[in-house]
C-alpha cells in the first residue's frame, strides 16, 4: 500500500475511482460504472468490484496488481451453521469466541 493511504480501503477504492476516468474517456457506449463492492483486511488484503472486461484490462496495468478471479455462482450449504455444528449457545466454542464475530471460516475450490 502506498504510504499516501490511511488504509488498504483508501488505496482500492482509489483505484476502482481511476478506472472510472479511464471508462469515461475510452468508452464508446454507455456502461454502468466500476464500483468497489468489499474490501478484505483480515488475513489477507484485497478487494472485490464490479468491473467491465475494459477496466479489468485497465487494473491489470496498474502498480500492484497481481491477479483477478471472476465471480462465480455457488449455492450455499447451510444458512444455519451453528446449529450444523451442533455448537452450544450458551457454553463451550460458540459463546467463548463472542458467536463468531470477525471470524471467517471457508473453503474455497
Amino acid at each position: 500500500m502506498p504510504k499516501v493511504f490511511s488504509s488498504h480501503h483508501t488505496w482500492y477504492s482509489s483505484v476502482v475511482d481511476s478506472l472510472k476516468s479511464t471508462n469515461i474517456a475510452s468508452s464508446s457506449h454507455p456502461q454502468s460504472s466500476p464500483s468497489l463492492v468489499y474490501s478484505y483486511d483480515s488475513g489477507a488484503h484485497g478487494f472485490s468490484a464490479l468491473l467491465s472486461a475494459e477496466e479489468l484490462e485497465n487494473l491489470k496495468m496498474s502498480p500492484g496488481f497481481l491477479s483477478a478471479y471472476p465471480n462465480k455462482t455457488v449455492t450455499v450449504d447451510t444458512t444455519h451453521t451453528p446449529e450444523f455444528l451442533s455448537l452450544n449457545t450458551y457454553s463451550g466454542l460458540w459463546p467463548a469466541s463472542n458467536y463468531g464475530e470477525d471470524i471467517i471460516i471457508g473453503v474455497m475450490a
